[in-house]
């Protein structure tokens, strides 16, 4: 087995020995794997402005929930799985055991990880970075790794100098895995993005967004000072305007079709089409009636709730125009 004692890192702790409020506010001294997509904008949920938000407190870290628990449960279960598979298929024999320190690289000391283990094959040893995911995951999972988990990868390879790593994926009852080796170019990039905004998060300057939806929500949740007045001369607001227009028109078009789909139909669940498959779908959902609990049980309905601050987006208004 392993000793991190001969890795090129700093041992920070043992995330098996922490709780999870320890164990994120060691990640909030630098940056971890999971965080390396979203800085070379490779991931859907993440981009260095949400990076940075967290990192100076202004985000909340992710609240945990069933998924995430799943996912530390499972664990275990499908590093030992893994093992025999993997062992059966190649016909040698595969150890994979947990790797729970906390490491922070000495040559690039903003870079942390947590790695979810090794494994030890003829020989060699591997990183082992385990995820799950849905069924419906399987043609993702089935062609290559997800760009986002490789950066993490090699983000985790740079700090270990271990360079071959294996994927592996539940996805719903199917184990997937893949393996990658380390690529210096992407490596390299991963440690310039990761460098470029760390010295950022420590001098207190703001990324740019890039554009995706996490970075809108996470800027909503500040506070509006009421009485603060800017201005701009970028068209900004004016491409803003522009596509609003064109999403309305969309929206009604689309509507129309709908209308026209529905029509067709009649009482039918499916249309055919030379093109096209057309599904009509119901179900039966539970709905809270909530004015009537708040009318018949208004004490219950008063303790229970609380208010909170809700963002409601932008308005336009032209110059000029009443508001």
């Amino acid at each position: 087995m392993i000793d991190v004692k001969n890795l090129p890192v700093n041992v920070l702790g043992r995330s098996d020995e922490m709780t999870r409020e320890q164990w994120l506010e060691l990640r909030m001294k630098g940056m971890g794997g999971s965080e390396a997509g979203a800085v070379v904008g490779l991931s859907k949920w993440g981009s260095p402005l949400t990076v940075y938000l967290r990192k100076k407190g202004m985000l909340p870290e992710v609240e945990d929930n069933e998924d995430m628990e799943f996912g530390r449960e499972a664990e275990p279960f499908i590093r030992d799985w893994f093992a025999r598979k993997l062992g059966a298929e190649l016909g040698v024999p595969v150890i994979a055991y947990p790797f729970p320190w906390v490491m922070q690289s000495k040559k690039y000391p903003w870079m942390l990880a947590n790695i979810d283990g090794i494994v030890e094959v003829d020989g060699w040893r591997y990183l082992l970075e385990i995820k799950t995911a849905g069924s419906f995951a399987v043609k993702e999972w089935k062609e290559d790794i997800p760009a986002y988990y490789q950066a993490q990868v090699q983000h985790y390879a740079t700090v270990t100098g271990i360079q071959r790593s294996y994927v592996v994926c539940l996805v719903g009852k199917k184990l997937i895995w893949h393996v990658q080796e380390y690529d210096p170019k992407f490596a390299d990039e991963i440690i310039e993005s990761e460098r470029l905004l760390w010295e950022m998060i420590q001098d207190g300057e703001m990324p740019a967004p890039i554009g995706i939806e996490a970075e809108a929500e996470a800027l909503c949740l500040g506070d509006v000072d009421p009485d603060k007045f800017i201005e701009d001369d970028s068209l900004i607001a004016d491409e803003y305007a522009q596509v609003n227009e064109q999403l309305k028109y969309l929206e009604a078009q689309k509507t129309k079709l709908k209308t026209q789909l529905l029509y067709l139909m009649g009482d039918a669940k499916t249309l055919l089409t030379p093109s096209h498959k057309v599904l009509h779908l119901q179900s039966d959902r539970e709905y809270f009636d909530k004015k009537s609990f708040q009318k018949e049980h208004p004490d219950i309905y008063t303790r229970y709730t609380e208010k909170r601050k809700t963002d409601m987006g932008l308005r336009l208004y032209a110059i000029g125009e009443k508001k």
